[in-house]
């Protein structure tokens, strides 16, 4: 058990050291003395996958992978039409909307925000024929170089297949049921991580084939022309009635919380006027008459 650990440590490291490495030297280890075969197998294929890298890396450098995003902001006349045309432009640039929305509620001015994804190479066209739709209020943009790092993830992803490659070997090798749990667990660990790896490497080369721009078209608005509503007599008298309401609301909560206090307030209010009388009472003088 312990020289199977060792060889599953050995195999990880030395993978490890060729997948980062861009030459095509084959790494010296326990395990080649363990176990040659599957050592100089895994060997081979990490050099050939080194040597695969390099050219990758060579290319995806020379491509350059640019991540562009922006966001654009346009009076227009109609935001309805505009949109129309919008999306038409859009596609004739090979993107597509990814999101879409058109605010018309009454009392506001109508507006739609839009999410355009395109070629990164018509990025800078988009953001032109979006502009000629009305006067521009607000325009950004911003680029991203991700070259080097959907380079990293390519190497890092080379490196967890060749090492998944060598743990299957082992696996084939291995007799003890014991040995066999602990490749199974490295091989699950190793997926895991790959299949991770390769959807943020997705994620990002998507985000680099294809730019963002965030459209939002607002339309004008004529100060000269007050805005109409049909519907301002029945709305008045909506507000009128419920108004009404409310106040005859109001008087009938004070007479059931009169009615429904009243053994304290009436018992309260005879106290007080007896004590009141009996007040008076005591300050009325008598006038004896005068005598003959």
């Amino acid at each position: 058990m312990k020289n199977w650990t060792a060889l599953l440590s050995s195999v990880g490291i030395a993978l490890a050291v060729v997948g980062c490495s861009a030459d095509n030297r084959a790494p010296e280890s326990s395990a080649t003395a363990s176990q040659p075969g599957i050592a100089m197998s895994a060997s081979e294929r990490s050099g050939d996958m080194a040597k695969e890298g390099a050219t990758l890396q060579t290319a995806s450098i020379q491509r350059r992978d640019i991540v562009r995003r922006g966001e654009i902001e346009v009076r227009v006349l109609d935001a309805a039409a505009a949109q129309k045309k919008a999306e038409t432009i859009i596609k004739s640039l090979n993107g597509y909307t990814e999101s879409s929305r058109l605010d018309n509620s009454p009392g506001t001015t109508p507006s739609v925000s839009l999410t355009a994804r395109v070629p990164v190479a018509n990025f800078d066209r988009l953001t032109s024929d979006i502009s000629g739709l009305g006067t521009v209020i607000v325009t950004s943009s911003s680029a991203e170089d991700v070259t080097l790092q959907l380079v990293d993830m390519e190497a890092r992803l080379r490196t967890l297949l060749a090492q998944e490659d060598a743990y299957r070997a082992i696996l084939q090798k291995a007799s003890k049921i014991a040995d066999v749990v602990a490749v199974q667990e490295k091989l699950t660990e190793i997926r895991q991580v790959i299949e991770s790896l390769d959807a943020q490497r997705k994620a990002v080369a998507d985000m680099a084939s294809y730019s963002t721009l965030a459209i939002s078209l607002t339309q004008r608005v004529d100060v000269t022309t007050a805005p109409k509503d049909p519907d301002w007599a029945r709305g008045s008298w909506a507000a009128a009635t419920a108004g009404l309401g409310s106040f005859f609301r109001g008087l009938a909560q004070v007479a059931i919380w009169l009615f429904v206090w009243s053994p304290v307030w009436l018992g309260a209010a005879l106290v007080i006027r007896f004590l009141v009388l009996r007040a008076r009472k005591k300050k009325v003088v008598v006038v004896s008459p005068p005598s003959a």
